[in-house]
């Protein structure tokens, strides 16, 4: 999951902590998270499981904030069992009566966009780019990639490594590539091809993809609670609510640090460390779908010191922005004494004038 060591993908330690905090939120108000503030603290083991401490900091009629800390046991100097820090999350979330599913069937029914109703404002940006929407027609990563080796634009090898690193991803959700895309052009910067992008500059180069979850969730503003998707099933149930948020924020933490390696022609090999410092995830619909194809934009922001920031935005299909995550990371070159080449500047936009 876009490691090439052998550590947690941090979007697990998230989701995991995202579910925690679920268990202790009141049953008596709908209750819907609108942001998410994380630390890692470390490095997450794939080898042993997540221990989550959730704190209560308010519970008030319209809102209910926890703090979790995600912890891992692990044995000390001298063999002693230890619990070390991996992530810590600040969740708040507010009182939405109006997506509970009486009222959101009600609106339906009378042509009423829901998220009008007791708003003064209402307003979305676009994506930059005018992306195509998903169909039937629409090319799959492995189409693509098939075609690309077809091509001779991709060899066997890249793709082996990119199978390994990524491929999970690609079980996780279903996705349809975006050929602009120029994460998907260079195969995260493993292959040193051209692109339809290198005339940019850096920080006007992006990512798209569309994803949508492969095993459906249980209805998003239904009352099913979602049980996971193994075969035993044997999980404690999750409100429908938590299961969107906790896989909408796992999808969002990928690719986000090092992202800003592939749209700057670099690899993971490139790079001794990759990784997510901090993190601000933020739900800007009260209705989280993660059946419904949603398109991922990632663009560069900024990079020096060492530190990378990057942001995701997350589209439906009728172009409201869903979530955002904002992200600083740590970005060091396999050399170390290594100097970065300043990027051209982007050009300015004019003036507004009356």
């Amino acid at each position: 999951m876009g490691n090439v060591r052998p550590i947690a993908y941090g979007g697990f330690a998230i989701a995991t902590a995202i579910v925690a905090a679920g268990h202790t939120i009141p049953t008596h108000t709908r209750f819907v998270p609108y942001s998410i503030l994380g630390h890692f603290l470390g490095p997450g083991s794939i080898d042993v499981p997540f221990v989550c401490q959730v704190s209560s900091i308010r519970d008030t009629r319209t809102f209910v904030t926890r703090i979790v800390i995600v912890k891992q046991r692990v044995r000390g100097k001298h063999g002693e069992a230890q619990l070390r820090n991996v992530l810590s999350i600040t969740l708040d979330m507010i009182a939405s009566p109006r997506s509970e599913p009486a009222h959101m069937e009600e609106a339906k029914k009378n042509h009423v966009d829901v998220s009008c109703v007791g708003s003064l404002l209402r307003y979305d940006p676009a994506p930059s780019w005018k992306i195509d929407e998903p169909n039937e027609h629409s090319e799959t990563p492995d189409a693509y990639f098939s075609r690309r080796l077809q091509e001779g634009t991709l060899d066997k090898q890249s793709m082996a490594i990119y199978n390994k690193v990524i491929g999970l991803w690609h079980q996780i959700f279903d996705t349809v590539a975006v050929p602009s895309s120029m994460m998907l052009q260079n195969l995260l910067g493993m292959v040193n091809i051209p692109t339809s992008q290198d005339h940019l500059a850096m920080t006007d180069r992006r990512s798209f993809d569309w994803m949508r979850i492969h095993d459906a969730l249980p209805c998003a503003t239904g009352t099913e609670p979602a049980h996971g998707t193994s075969e035993t099933k044997d999980m404690l149930p999750i409100s429908p609510v938590m299961a969107h948020a906790a896989t909408m924020a796992f999808a969002l933490d990928g690719a986000l640090a090092f992202v800003p390696l592939s749209l700057g022609k670099k690899s993971m090999l490139d790079a001794s460390a990759a990784s997510t410092l901090d993190f601000a995830t933020r739900f800007h619909s009260d209705v989280l779908d993660m059946n419904q194809y949603l398109l991922r934009e990632i663009r560069p922001i900024q990079a020096g010191w060492q530190r990378t920031y990057s942001e995701a935005r997350l589209f439906d299909t009728n172009g409201h922005l869903v979530a955002t995550c904002t992200q600083q990371g740590v970005l060091r070159p396999v050399k170390e004494d290594a100097m970065a080449t300043p990027a051209d500047p982007p050009h300015h936009a004019p003036t507004p004038k009356l």
